[in-house]
This record gives C-alpha cells, structure tokens and sequence, in this order.
C-alpha cells in the first residue's frame, strides 16, 4: 500500500468522471486507518500546479496521511462555491471521493479534513457548513468566508490564513473581488461566482464566530509580521483561528513556488515566517469526527 508516487485516479460522481492526484504517505502500513486531507487548488489554477505549490504531499509523508488533490470542472477549473443548484454537484463530488477512496484504501472516517486556496477556501468554507457529518476539520488559505444560508448540522473547527495585501480577495473590505476584472471568467465560471458571498476575511471570522457561539477572540503575535487569533469556547468544544500575515499576498504561507519572482508581482508576497501546511496538519490533528 505505501507509495512514494503520486497516482492520478477517476472517481464517478453525478454521471461525470472526476480526476483526483492522490498521495499515499511512506509510511502506510496495510490495515493501518490513515487519516486524509482533501486540498482544494484555486479558480484555473488546476490540480497540478496546485499540488506543486503548497506541497502538501511532502507533508503527508511527514505527517503520515492520505493527499487527495481533485480538479475541479470546465476548462476554467473552478468549484460552485456558492453553490448554485444549476451548477456543478462539487459537494456530492467530495462525498464520492471519500467512498471511493475508502472502497481502494484504508482510511480513518474520523479524520477526513478539507484545505484549499483562493476558490477552494470559498468550497472548504462550504464544505463546513454543509458536510460536518463527513469532515472533521477544515483549513481555508486566503479565502475564508461565511456561505449564505449556513447552518451546520455539525459545528466543523477550522483554521484560516490571510494576507492583509492580498490583491485578490480582500482581508479587511467586504464587496466583490478586488482583481476580477484581471482574470478570465467564462459565462458558466461567473453566474457560479455570482452566488457566493464575498466579504472580507475579518468579516468571515467574526459571522462564523458568532453563528456557532464562540467566545470573544484572543490574539497573539507569534512571528515578526504574523498575528493569530483564536476564538474558543465554541459549540461542540470547536475552536477557529486565524493567522493574518502583515503585507501578505494571496498565498500559501510557507510555499516556495509563489516566492518566485514570476508569481510575486501577480499574488503579492508569500511570507516564509510560518508555514500552512504543518500549523493546518497541527490544528487538523486534535479533532476526530
């Protein structure tokens, strides 16, 4: 069972054949229950250049979980984040994959948890409010929001990551995205945008805070230009955090591949200070569905 490749599989959702990437850790050991992580990319970004960028399967063979990196639909590759019911099922497309990674694979239930960047933050956003029976934790990197009509069966943690100088998706101003007139929206990409409810990402904080009774936010400074806050005493013992990067763009923290010097321009800067993929893998660890 364990494998040092990344292996591309088809899942069936909906009458439509899904690709995924999928990790499996070194360390995999046959009957051994691995926990998983869904890592969602960004609108056109795609599964590949996803994966490249946040690294998240050297992680799983650190940390000893399954990655699963899907792309999402139309040449645009987005997820209907709002959603829209005429859109693409992306939510039961993400309840598919876990059946058919648990039918090929030994995974735990209990430790199923959802990342992702950008537009795959909007669905991981979702994704806690409408499957909490299935995740256990959630993870959203510069696109943190509170769906419409959220209300969770399920009280989902999350931990979220956010530039005050992404371009993209603003940390402090509510309304539409700031660079969209910057990105190449089709008819179908854009009535499905057109659902979801942006708002800045101290807004998402708070609105989430206060639908599942969280307690008033703590905050610290834990590197020269990283502040985290944190709310407790949520419903079901649930916790939510926030670590919020002074002039960070719109970024994986911790990534090598947005550092570069061709990306910087367009996603403003990628802080070295902390690193997403292991402070997420440290929040996704204390929660068990």
């Amino acid at each position: 069972m364990a494998s040092e490749e990344v292996t591309e599989e088809v899942v069936q959702s909906g009458g439509v054949s899904r690709t995924v990437l999928r990790k499996v850790p070194r360390s995999a050991k046959p009957g051994s229950p691995l926990p998983v992580v869904i890592d969602l990319h960004g609108y056109i970004e795609g599964a590949r250049f996803h994966a490249a960028m946040t690294a998240l399967n050297a992680a799983a063979d650190r940390h000893g979980f399954v990655n699963l990196t899907p792309q999402g639909t139309s040449a645009s590759a987005y997820w209907n984040a709002g959603p829209t019911t005429d859109g693409p099922d992306d939510l039961r497309f993400l309840t598919d994959l876990l059946a058919a990674t648990g039918a090929s694979l030994c995974i735990d239930l209990a430790r199923v948890y959802a990342t992702g960047l950008s537009n795959g933050a909007m669905m991981s956003s979702l994704v806690a409010c409408r499957l909490g029976e299935s995740f256990a934790a959630v993870a959203m990197v510069a696109g943190l929001m509170r769906p419409l009509d959220c209300a969770p069966t399920r009280v989902v943690p999350f931990v979220a990551f956010h530039g005050t100088e992404d371009p993209l998706l603003s940390y402090d101003q509510d309304g539409p995205m700031l660079g969209s007139s910057s990105l190449p929206f089709t008819p179908e990409s854009q009535h499905n945008f057109d659902a979801v409810n942006f708002q800045s990402t101290r807004t998402g904080f708070r609105e989430w805070g206060d639908l599942i009774g969280c307690g008033a936010a703590t905050e610290t400074e834990v590197a020269a230009s990283v502040r985290h806050a944190v709310r407790t005493g949520c419903r079901e013992g649930a916790t939510i955090e926030l670590y919020t990067i002074s002039g960070g763009g719109h970024t994986w923290p911790g990534s090598e591949l947005t550092a570069t010097a061709p990306l910087s321009p367009l996603l403003g800067v990628t802080t070295r200070e902390i690193d997403a993929n292991d402070l997420m893998w440290a929040f996704f660890s204390r929660y068990r569905r």
